[in-house]
């Protein structure tokens, strides 16, 4: 593993290999979902077991659903990649409004907690 420093601080050499990719091409063209997520999980599992990282994702309701690509498809895959990855103190929290199709993509281990609408 391998960081190097720049203008914007330690850049994970997983990150620069990406950046360094996509740009070898005229046009630019851009990572892919596969691509951008093992990335991820490269940075996340590099970092030392003291360190907490803590990831938000919030109104997955709001991704569109059924579109050409499937976004929310995308994303509930990435959830459950992490959420199944071995990587040190990672916490996670996803929050939507109650929709069955991100119910059921959920891998188990996620916990439902209901927020009563009139307290957020």
């Amino acid at each position: 593993m391998h960081y190097s420093v720049g203008s914007l601080g330690v850049v994970h050499s997983s990150l620069q290999v990406l950046y360094y990719e996509q740009h070898k091409t005229r046009p630019l063209i851009a990572p892919t979902t596969t691509q951008l997520q093992d990335t991820l999980l490269e940075v996340l599992s590099a970092g030392r077991d003291a360190v907490q990282t803590f990831l938000i994702f919030d109104a997955l309701d709001e991704i569109p659903f059924g579109s050409r690509q499937d976004q929310r498809r995308s994303i509930v895959d990435l959830l459950n990649k992490l959420a199944t990855a071995s990587v040190a103190n990672l916490h996670m929290i996803a929050m939507s409004r109650p929709h069955e199709d991100l119910r059921h993509s959920l891998l188990g281990g996620w916990q439902s907690l209901p927020i009563a609408s009139g307290l957020v």
